[in-house]
């Protein structure tokens, strides 16, 4: 019966006792700096950039007993308030606890409110934490969520509407992934000074970022811009599709 074979670029043919076979002309047999994206390899994130390694290194010394001129590192240059020594919310942790752990309902030591709100999250999600939730999150979460955003704005939500993440920056990721089309990069308008995270998913998706350099209000003692200079900015958008704009706390970016 007659073969056809169709022979890829990229392969080179070998003829052994078997017959043809294809063999790949260059072999993938690990990751490197070279065969990976490249924008991946572009990419900058300063928040675990090299002062903050520089720190993990002193810190490190620290604790193996390198005597320094001091015996701690304070690491300022992200919010993480607790490691900073804010202590935690109690009533979260206590629900965390049961809902993780349901032989905690017997303790003595969780407050009763703690446990009501623990059953009440467990009932909704199938009797455990472990069990596979909605790829939008869990329902009942999400519908406390629009009552809060109705209570607060006093404008309808709908639950169906809102995604939940494990966190602000997964958040992030996904919107700015969804910008773009197949003709132009996708834009995304970035304040800066800014939050490093931003800049760095641009490398990675190799989106092309226009910067709206912020200035300092010296009547207000904050930080500013102008509509002269936005519109300035999006000029550029010969050159990709603007879909993003991130907006920021002016006074504290």
């Amino acid at each position: 019966m007659p073969t056809r074979i169709i022979l890829m670029s990229g392969f080179k043919k070998v003829l052994n006792f078997n017959g043809l076979v294809l063999i790949p002309k260059t072999p993938y047999t690990k990751l490197s700096v070279n065969s990976i994206n490249p924008n991946v390899v572009r990419l900058e994130y300063a928040v675990r950039g090299p002062i903050v390694q520089r720190a993990q290194e002193i810190e490190d010394s620290l604790k193996k007993g390198e005597k320094k001129g001091f015996d701690q590192i304070i690491k300022c240059n992200i919010g993480d308030c607790q490691a900073a020594g804010q202590k935690p919310i109690t009533f979260i942790r206590n629900v965390l606890s049961v809902a993780t752990s349901p032989d905690l309902f017997k303790s003595s030591s969780i407050p009763d409110d703690a446990k009501m709100r623990a059953k009440r999250f467990l009932d909704s999600c199938g009797g455990s934490v472990g069990v596979y939730s909605q790829s939008t999150g869990v329902q009942i979460v999400r519908e406390d969520v629009a009552r809060y955003i109705q209570n607060r704005d006093g404008l309808p939500a709908n639950p169906n509407n809102i995604f939940l993440s494990s966190g602000a920056s997964e958040s992030i990721l996904q919107l700015l992934a969804t910008g773009g089309d197949e003709s132009k990069r996708a834009g995304i308008m970035v304040p800066i000074p800014q939050y490093p995270l931003y800049s760095a998913t641009n490398a990675e998706y190799n989106a092309y970022q226009v910067c709206t350099f912020l200035v300092g209000v010296r009547q207000t003692n904050s930080w500013g811009t102008n509509l002269f200079t936005f519109y300035t900015d999006m000029e550029f958008r010969t050159f990709f599709t603007m879909y993003s704009f991130i907006y920021i706390l002016l006074k504290n970016p």
